[in-house]
């Protein structure tokens, strides 16, 4: 089990501590091994499995979470029958499928980078990566970056300029937005969870940012992710 339990959605901690505490003392060999030395509810081994950790198990995030379904009451009519069949092979997950639901359990991952399965669709619409922007020859030259958005930050000093933060599988890329281009893409400005930002590259003391003047909304593809910036006002 390798995944810190503090990531996961959905885990108390005293559910975590218990869980802890226990493999403490001698890894887990078994589902059923789990489940009678921690006395985890069916809820949590669920959790956990949404989660992926249950790979040291040799099991993955699909198995594990079949295993953590509560067994069904056979009713009066089977009472004393055992008619145990071999588990059925469940589908593999894809690598696309893996890294979403990483999201979707801890907000993060350790696998490839969504923006990554979508990169070659963004290389033919000349999208450059976070990681380019810092190239000089780019300087004051338009651009466009995409990235999951990470942060909305507007302070209060800054005159109406919100300030955004997108990630792609090479970095980070800080977007300027003021006020007429986020009143013109509001819906996308404020509740898209990944877009493509077109503007004006500015490099000024050792600081990159992109003065935006249009936005993409790449949600319907990487909304699956379900990662939600943080925002500050």
């Amino acid at each position: 089990m390798r995944l810190g339990f503090r990531l996961l959605k959905g885990l108390s901690q005293s559910d975590a501590n218990v869980i802890v505490a226990t493999r403490g003392s001698r890894p887990f060999t078994l589902m059923d091994d789990f489940f009678h030395r921690t006395g985890a509810s069916n809820a949590v081994a669920a959790c956990l499995s949404r989660g992926d950790v249950f790979r040291s198990l040799q099991l993955n995030r699909r198995e594990s979470l079949w295993q953590s379904l509560p067994d069904p009451d056979p009713g009066p009519l089977f009472a004393g029958v055992n008619d145990e069949e071999p588990q059925a092979p469940l589908p593999q997950m894809t690598s696309v499928q893996e890294t979403f639901a990483d999201y979707r359990s801890s907000g993060m991952t350790l696998r490839d980078h969504p923006l990554s399965f979508i990169r070659s669709d963004l290389d033919k619409c000349g999208v450059s990566v976070a990681a380019s922007l810092t190239d000089e020859s780019k300087k004051d030259r338009r651009c466009r970056v995409a990235g999951l958005v990470l942060i909305r930050q507007r302070p209060s000093t800054a005159k109406g300029i919100t300030f955004m933060t997108l990630e792609d599988e090479t970095g980070t890329a800080n977007l300027v937005v003021h006020v007429n281009t986020w009143e013109r893409f509001r819906k996308i400005a404020r509740g898209a969870t990944a877009m493509i930002a077109h503007g004006i590259l500015q490099q000024q003391h050792g600081t990159v940012h992109l003065v935006v003047d249009r936005m993409e909304d790449l949600t319907s593809l990487l909304g699956e992710v379900g990662n939600k910036s943080r925002d500050f006002h």
